[in-house]
């Protein structure tokens, strides 16, 4: 590349980068005025990449980054985009991989008779050694962590879609080892000893 050729390349990254530095340093509420739609069309594309760059970077959702760089626009259009983002990454949040509503947990027990509600109970009314020890506790209709279940689970905000969220719980699966519904098997064992009375 000539030397005229990285100028020209340069001037025109930095008219560029100035149309973008413009609109996202502004006041809010306030946009700089722009020539033409092709060109927001572009500021947008490129705030939007940067949202993805950055959330990838900071190991954020890229939805909920790319929203907020939708929202800095202050146009009821773009609000309206942002919105759908936001309502999309709460729904991947609530089916994260490797956290579990009860439904799901129940799904690895592989037991016919355990449904998500027996495993609520399950989990609200754990013994050990004569003593109780909750994983969760009931609030209202809701369920909450206690400070043991916080150590499998987690609490999040789930969003009801009316403009109102409520607490949900998702587990780690290491909670149904803890429970005992689950047990670890020893890596040299080839087969689960036999129950009593079966041999």
């Amino acid at each position: 590349m000539s030397d005229d050729e990285y100028l020209a390349l340069r001037s025109g990254i930095l008219d560029k980068m100035g149309n973008v530095m413009a609109i996202t340093h502004a006041p809010a509420g306030i946009c700089p005025p722009i020539d033409g739609p092709e060109e927001l069309d572009e500021v947008i594309v490129q705030a939007l990449t940067e949202a993805k760059q950055i959330a990838e970077l900071t190991g954020t959702d890229p939805k909920l980054m790319q929203a907020a760089a939708l929202r800095r626009h202050n146009n009821g259009m773009y609000n309206a985009f942002a919105e759908v983002l936001e309502r999309q990454a709460l729904s991947v949040q609530h089916g994260e991989p490797g956290w579990y509503n009860p439904s799901g947990l129940v799904e690895l027990c592989n037991d016919p008779h355990l449904t998500a509600d027996r495993l609520n109970k399950w989990l609200e009314n754990y013994r050990e050694d004569g003593e109780w020890k909750p994983f969760q506790c009931r609030e209202g209709k809701l369920w909450r962590l206690t400070r043991r279940g916080m150590e499998h689970g987690r609490e999040y905000p789930y969003n009801l879609g009316n403009g109102h969220s409520e607490p949900r719980i998702s587990w780690r699966e290491s909670v149904l080892y803890a429970c005992g519904l689950k047990k670890y098997v020893a890596p040299d064992q080839t087969a689960l000893p036999a129950r009593a009375g079966q041999r």
